[in-house]
Order: C-alpha cells, then sequence, then structure tokens
C-alpha cells in the first residue's frame, strides 16, 4: 500500500483548526471534545496536542482566525474611496455576514475574554491573540495618523489624542455590539429571530458614530450625505 500522505505542520494546524469549528457547530463552544476534533481532522491524540494543549488553546486559536477574518475586512472598509470619517461610519455598515468566520463568532468572542480562559491558554496563542487583536487597533490607528498627516483631522484643535479618538470609536462599536446581542439573547424566543443587522443608516450607533466623530476638529464633518455615501460604498464593496 502507499504510505499515507503526510502533511506539514501549518496543513496538519489547519485541518485540526477547520475540525474544530465542525465539531463546536455540532455541539457547543462548551461541549465539544479534544478527541472529537482528533478524529474528526484525522490525526492522532498526540498529534493534536502538538498544536493545542487544551480545550483553552482551541477556543483562543479560532479566535486567532476569527480575529484575522475582521482586520482583513475592516482592511477593505477602510480603503474605500471615502473621507476618514465615512470610512469609519462604513466600518459600522458592514454585514457582519461578511465578517463571519464561524457561525459562533460572537459567542466565542466573549468567551475568550474571560479571565478563566486566557489563564488555561498557552503562551504560544495568547500571543497570537494579542498580535492579531493588536493588528486591528493599529489598522484603525494607521487611518488616524494619515487623516493627521494630510489635514484631515487636527486633533490639537480638538484637544484630543490619537488614543482617545481610537479607543472612543473601538469602544463604541464593541460595546454597542454586546449591547445588542445582550438584548436579542433575553428577548429572542429559542435564539430564531434574526440579529437586527445589517444596520440602517439611521440607527442608533451610527447616529452616535456621527455624534462622537464630529467632536473632533475635521476639515469635513461627517453629515447625512457621507453616510449615505458610506452605504452605497459598502454595498458596492460586497461588504454589506
Amino acid at each position: 500500500m502507499p504510505p499515507a500522505p503526510k502533511h506539514s505542520p501549518q496543513e496538519q494546524e489547519d485541518m485540526i483548526l477547520c475540525a474544530a469549528a465542525s465539531c463546536i457547530s455540532q455541539t457547543s463552544l462548551l461541549d465539544f471534545t479534544m478527541s472529537a476534533i482528533a478524529k474528526e481532522a484525522g490525526v492522532s491524540i498526540g498529534t493534536l496536542y502538538k498544536h493545542v494543549q487544551s480545550k483553552e488553546d482551541v477556543l483562543v486559536a479560532l479566535a486567532v482566525r476569527m480575529f484575522h477574518r475582521l482586520h482583513e475586512t475592516f482592511a477593505k472598509a477602510l480603503e474605500l474611496p471615502l473621507t476618514t470619517p465615512e470610512k469609519i461610519i462604513a466600518v459600522s455598515l458592514i454585514n457582519p455576514n461578511k465578517t463571519q468566520c464561524y457561525i459562533f463568532d460572537s459567542h466565542l468572542d466573549a468567551l475568550v475574554n474571560c479571565e478563566a480562559i486566557l489563564r488555561r491558554a498557552s503562551p504560544r496563542w495568547l500571543e497570537n491573540m494579542s498580535q492579531s487583536v493588536d493588528a486591528i487597533s493599529q489598522l484603525f490607528a494607521g487611518h488616524w495618523q494619515r487623516a493627521m498627516d494630510n489635514g484631515e483631522l487636527d486633533l490639537n484643535a480638538s484637544d484630543a489624542t490619537l488614543d482617545e479618538i481610537n479607543t472612543a470609536c473601538w469602544s463604541l462599536h464593541v460595546g454597542y455590539t454586546q449591547v445588542v446581542l445582550r438584548h436579542h439573547s433575553r428577548t429572542a424566543k429559542e435564539m430564531t429571530e434574526p440579529l437586527p443587522y445589517p444596520l440602517p443608516a439611521d440607527d442608533l450607533l451610527v447616529r452616535n458614530f456621527k455624534r462622537l466623530l464630529n467632536s473632533f476638529h475635521w476639515r469635513q464633518p461627517l453629515d447625512q450625505p457621507g453616510i449615505e455615501r458610506a452605504l452605497a460604498a459598502v454595498i458596492a464593496a460586497d461588504l454589506r
């Protein structure tokens, strides 16, 4: 018989994480087993533990993939032919299905921010997750910086800092998403009702973003036609 096909370490890791996502989809983020992942991936349990040492590692490793997908989608939105405030609004108008890596994305995001999970994950995967999150933050910070460099944004006139605007916008986006998910989980019958996404152009988040962004000193403040341009650009880029 011919020898079994061999896979590189990276290929093995990809197989394992794809199998993990499949097993979680069939059970839950809490009920999956390492043996089931190994069986699904077609690898030995020893090979599995060379890549992920615990269930917590599995969750963090999947989160790394999720954050990479977010980075790719956000980068695409931030390259749209819009002003910087319009680009930020465009990000909030993206259909989450376009950023979805797994059907359990939102629950995974909440779980991997739990201290109990992080304490049991290995340093390698924790570092990978930290780098993937930092990459998203730096992506937005880079756009703020370019807006300052080209005169589109004057933070000195706004008496603000780059970290302040970056943190404020990111907190508003993430915080609002968590509020929507929590409200949905409490009110939707058997979680069968669709989430209120993608957001309409006059959604509460969009209105709050407009208010926040216009508190800074822009050469061209965000207005309703700008929001409509952002919406049209998001649709044209197949992000909605």
